[in-house]
């Protein structure tokens, strides 16, 4: 650096000592509800000192404002994955979770499973839903995971958290650590033990877990399955819901195959998000104004799943392929064929569910392969 450039005190130039009180002048934790005029004034008077050359107030305040919009955009970007974004329509897999010999997450597979699916067309993952054995692994496991698919480069807007617990807190804790990694979209089942409790009930189950959540970003799609927890999300619940925390509560996850529930809330409730579970259906529901489904068998075959939201060209196959998964147990069925796709162990599922027999899985893999290996 030439001598001309230094300062009298050996520092460098003064448009770079210019901007280095520009920053210390401006850092948030000192603003004290100053206007820019008077950060202006303050920084004109640190810069000049004695010297003639020093800038100007109009340059001072315009360098001022441009730092504190500059410092507003960096804080964005840089935290810009806290923030959340809505939910948008598509197709979803409800995610397998590949498992070790020990029952234990296999982490590195998940995320290599899900970045896969990513890439061939699905627009999220849902983890730790029905298809992926949610009630079965751990508050803390789900949170470990979870942390370990941010950490792998899974977009957390690609992320659709299942919170599926009886306890109020547990759902709030989940609810909570999601939203500080970055993830805002939650389907949200009913609490499940209690049965034909009443509707205002699981209305006050829903209402207590957004509230404690404390998130503004929050996000949640209602989780309709009765046939696990034989607590149905019923048009008035969807309704009191809505009412109360239009922003949150944005849709609804329709996993009983009812397509005339589907038909029912679109026409109620116009710009509520409603997936279907049942691959079948998608292409009527998205005819009718439905979001497109969340769904295991996009595990398997993505890209033929995601058709299906534009197209029905492709469902007869989708149907034959349902029939000969269903001669077995399904989620046993879906992790057989996986397997069959991606290697070793991803069969393992944690008990009461068992794995196919030899016999079925060779059997199974015949059947496919006619029609979509």
């Amino acid at each position: 650096m030439q001598s001309s450039q230094l300062c009298p005190d050996g520092g460098i130039g003064r448009h770079a000592r210019f901007r280095f009180w520009c920053r210390k002048v401006c850092r948030f934790e000192s603003y004290s509800g100053q206007s820019i005029d008077q950060k202006a004034k303050q920084t004109a008077l640190l810069c000049a000192g004695t010297r003639s050359d020093a800038p100007s107030l109009a340059y001072t305040r315009r360098f001022i404002r441009n730092s504190i919009l500059g410092t507003l955009l960096t804080f964005f970007f840089a935290f810009q994955p806290l923030f959340g974004d809505d939910m948008k329509p598509g197709i979803y897999a409800a995610s397998l979770i590949p498992m070790h010999d020990d029952f234990s997450c296999n982490e590195e597979a998940l995320a290599a499973h899900c970045q896969d699916l990513l890439h061939r067309g699905c627009q999220g993952v849902v983890l730790f839903g029905t298809t992926g054995e949610g009630p079965s692994f751990t508050i803390e496991e789900r949170k470990k995971t979870l942390k370990h698919l941010i950490q792998q480069g899974i977009p957390p807007s690609s992320i659709v958290l299942a919170v599926l617990c009886c306890a109020m807190d547990d759902a709030v804790s989940l609810i909570r650590f999601a939203h500080e990694i970055g993830c805002n979209n939650i389907l949200l089942a009913p609490p499940f033990y209690y049965k034909g409790e009443e509707e205002e009930g699981v209305i006050a189950y829903y209402r207590e877990v957004i509230k404690r959540a404390k998130n503004p970003q929050l996000q949640i799609l209602l989780y309709h399955i009765p046939q696990f927890t034989n607590v149905p999300i019923t048009v008035n619940i969807i309704k009191a819901l809505k009412e109360e925390f239009p922003k949150t509560v944005i849709g609804l996850k329709e996993s009983e195959g009812n397509l005339a529930l589907t038909k029912e809330i679109l026409a109620k409730f116009p710009g509520f998000l409603v997936f279907v579970g049942n691959e079948t259906q998608i292409p009527e529901a998205v005819r009718l104004g439905g979001s497109g489904s969340i769904c295991g068998i996009a595990n398997l075959y993505p890209e033929l799943i995601c058709s299906l939201y534009d197209s029905d060209k492709e469902i007869r196959k989708i149907n034959t392929l349902l029939i000969d998964l269903r001669k077995y147990p399904l989620f046993p069925a879906i992790k057989s064929i996986a397997e069959s796709q991606k290697g070793s162990d991803w069969h393992i599922m944690r008990p009461p569910f068992t794995p196919l027999s030899d016999d079925q899985r060779n059997a199974l893999y015949s059947a496919i392969q006619q029609y979509l290996e």
